[in-house]
Protein backbone atom coordinates (compact mmCIF):
# COMPACT_ATOMS: atom_id res chain seq x y z
CA UNK A 1 0.00 0.00 0.00
CA UNK A 2 0.80 3.07 -0.88
CA UNK A 3 2.48 6.07 1.79
CA UNK A 4 1.31 9.27 1.90
CA UNK A 5 4.37 11.59 2.78
CA UNK A 6 4.39 13.98 5.12
CA UNK A 7 4.55 16.74 2.72
CA UNK A 8 1.10 15.36 0.77
CA UNK A 9 -0.75 14.77 4.44
CA UNK A 10 -0.04 18.11 5.09
CA UNK A 11 -1.41 19.46 2.24
CA UNK A 12 -4.49 16.76 2.62
CA UNK A 13 -4.99 18.48 6.01
CA UNK A 14 -4.91 22.09 5.17
CA UNK A 15 -7.50 21.70 3.16
CA UNK A 16 -10.20 20.98 6.00
CA UNK A 17 -8.43 23.88 7.46
CA UNK A 18 -9.52 26.05 4.52
CA UNK A 19 -6.88 26.26 2.34
CA UNK A 20 -7.19 25.78 -1.62
CA UNK A 21 -5.19 22.47 -2.97
CA UNK A 22 -4.22 23.02 -6.71
CA UNK A 23 -3.27 19.63 -8.18
CA UNK A 24 -0.16 19.59 -10.69
CA UNK A 25 -0.75 19.79 -14.39
CA UNK A 26 1.09 16.45 -14.59
CA UNK A 27 2.12 14.40 -11.83
CA UNK A 28 5.69 12.79 -12.27
CA UNK A 29 6.44 9.04 -12.04
CA UNK A 30 10.17 8.34 -10.54
CA UNK A 31 11.93 5.09 -9.96
CA UNK A 32 14.10 4.81 -6.51
CA UNK A 33 17.02 2.38 -6.24
CA UNK A 34 16.47 4.00 -2.41
CA UNK A 35 12.59 4.18 -1.17
CA UNK A 36 12.01 6.85 0.59
CA UNK A 37 9.96 7.78 3.94
CA UNK A 38 7.42 9.44 4.84
CA UNK A 39 9.54 12.63 5.38
CA UNK A 40 10.85 12.06 1.52
CA UNK A 41 14.17 11.41 0.61
CA UNK A 42 14.68 8.18 -1.09
CA UNK A 43 17.41 8.05 -4.31
CA UNK A 44 16.33 8.00 -7.86
CA UNK A 45 18.70 6.79 -10.56
CA UNK A 46 20.91 8.64 -11.97
CA UNK A 47 22.11 9.44 -15.80
CA UNK A 48 21.74 6.71 -18.13
CA UNK A 49 18.96 7.74 -19.64
CA UNK A 50 16.56 8.30 -16.47
CA UNK A 51 13.89 11.02 -16.20
CA UNK A 52 10.62 10.65 -14.50
CA UNK A 53 7.80 9.95 -16.90
CA UNK A 54 4.87 12.89 -16.94
CA UNK A 55 1.06 11.30 -16.56
CA UNK A 56 -1.23 13.75 -16.93
CA UNK A 57 -3.48 15.38 -13.38
CA UNK A 58 -6.89 14.42 -14.74
CA UNK A 59 -9.55 11.87 -15.23
CA UNK A 60 -8.57 10.91 -18.51
CA UNK A 61 -5.21 9.41 -16.89
CA UNK A 62 -6.53 7.76 -14.23
CA UNK A 63 -8.72 5.01 -13.30
CA UNK A 64 -11.49 5.95 -11.14
CA UNK A 65 -12.10 4.16 -7.53
CA UNK A 66 -15.36 2.24 -9.36
CA UNK A 67 -12.62 1.57 -11.98
CA UNK A 68 -12.80 2.95 -15.74
CA UNK A 69 -11.64 6.51 -16.47
CA UNK A 70 -12.96 9.66 -17.18
CA UNK A 71 -15.06 9.99 -14.06
CA UNK A 72 -15.42 11.09 -10.67
CA UNK A 73 -14.12 8.28 -7.96
CA UNK A 74 -17.58 7.02 -6.46
CA UNK A 75 -16.30 3.37 -5.44
CA UNK A 76 -15.10 1.70 -2.29
CA UNK A 77 -11.46 0.42 -3.49
CA UNK A 78 -10.02 3.47 -2.34
CA UNK A 79 -7.45 2.49 -5.05
CA UNK A 80 -6.86 4.73 -8.84
CA UNK A 81 -4.57 3.50 -10.92
CA UNK A 82 -3.01 4.30 -14.42
CA UNK A 83 -5.08 3.94 -17.86
CA UNK A 84 -2.39 4.18 -19.90
CA UNK A 85 1.58 2.32 -20.31
CA UNK A 86 3.87 4.21 -18.54
CA UNK A 87 7.33 3.71 -20.02
CA UNK A 88 10.91 5.11 -18.98
CA UNK A 89 13.42 5.69 -21.51
CA UNK A 90 15.92 3.10 -22.54
CA UNK A 91 18.94 2.20 -19.69
CA UNK A 92 22.32 3.21 -20.99
CA UNK A 93 23.73 2.74 -17.91
CA UNK A 94 22.97 0.43 -15.09
CA UNK A 95 20.33 2.09 -12.90
CA UNK A 96 20.60 -0.95 -10.34
CA UNK A 97 18.08 -2.50 -8.07
CA UNK A 98 14.96 -0.52 -7.95
CA UNK A 99 13.09 -0.96 -5.25
CA UNK A 100 9.95 1.38 -5.84
CA UNK A 101 8.39 4.66 -7.13
CA UNK A 102 6.42 7.49 -6.37
CA UNK A 103 4.66 10.56 -7.94
CA UNK A 104 6.04 14.13 -7.53
CA UNK A 105 4.46 17.74 -8.75
CA UNK A 106 7.78 18.08 -11.02
CA UNK A 107 9.89 16.99 -13.58
CA UNK A 108 12.66 17.18 -11.35
CA UNK A 109 12.99 18.63 -8.31
CA UNK A 110 9.92 19.35 -7.08
CA UNK A 111 7.62 17.40 -4.15
CA UNK A 112 7.38 13.60 -3.35
CA UNK A 113 3.39 13.05 -2.78
CA UNK A 114 3.85 9.46 -2.61
CA UNK A 115 5.43 6.16 -2.62
CA UNK A 116 5.51 2.26 -2.55
CA UNK A 117 8.34 -0.36 -2.80
CA UNK A 118 8.14 -3.02 -5.09
CA UNK A 119 6.34 -6.50 -3.61
CA UNK A 120 6.16 -9.88 -4.92
CA UNK A 121 3.01 -11.40 -4.81
CA UNK A 122 3.29 -12.13 -1.14
CA UNK A 123 3.42 -8.42 -0.17
CA UNK A 124 7.16 -9.24 0.48
CA UNK A 125 9.38 -6.63 -0.84
CA UNK A 126 11.04 -7.19 -4.31
CA UNK A 127 13.65 -5.24 -5.88
CA UNK A 128 14.74 -5.66 -9.67
CA UNK A 129 17.85 -4.58 -11.60
CA UNK A 130 17.70 -2.54 -14.68
CA UNK A 131 20.79 -2.88 -16.62
CA UNK A 132 21.50 -1.33 -20.41
CA UNK A 133 18.96 -2.39 -22.89
CA UNK A 134 16.30 -2.37 -20.29
CA UNK A 135 13.16 -0.17 -20.37
CA UNK A 136 11.55 -0.19 -17.23
CA UNK A 137 7.35 0.05 -17.64
CA UNK A 138 4.52 0.00 -15.94
CA UNK A 139 1.38 -1.84 -17.93
CA UNK A 140 -2.26 -0.58 -17.56
CA UNK A 141 -3.43 -0.28 -14.08
CA UNK A 142 -0.40 -1.24 -12.77
CA UNK A 143 1.09 1.75 -11.38
CA UNK A 144 -2.17 2.23 -8.39
CA UNK A 145 -1.98 3.75 -5.12
CA UNK A 146 -4.95 3.71 -2.50
CA UNK A 147 -6.19 5.07 0.97
CA UNK A 148 -6.67 2.64 3.54
CA UNK A 149 -10.29 2.09 4.35
CA UNK A 150 -11.59 1.96 7.87
CA UNK A 151 -12.53 -1.40 9.13
CA UNK A 152 -13.41 -1.22 12.55
CA UNK A 153 -12.78 -4.62 14.44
Amino acid sequence: MASLTDYSRNKFLDVWRGQVLTPPGNWYVGLFVVVPTDAGGGTEPTGGGYARVPLAANLAAWNATQGGAGSVSSGTSGLVSNVAVIQFATCTVEWGDLAGAGLFDALTGGNLWMFDEFRDSQGNPNSFFVTVGMRPVFDQQEFSFSFPTHDPQ
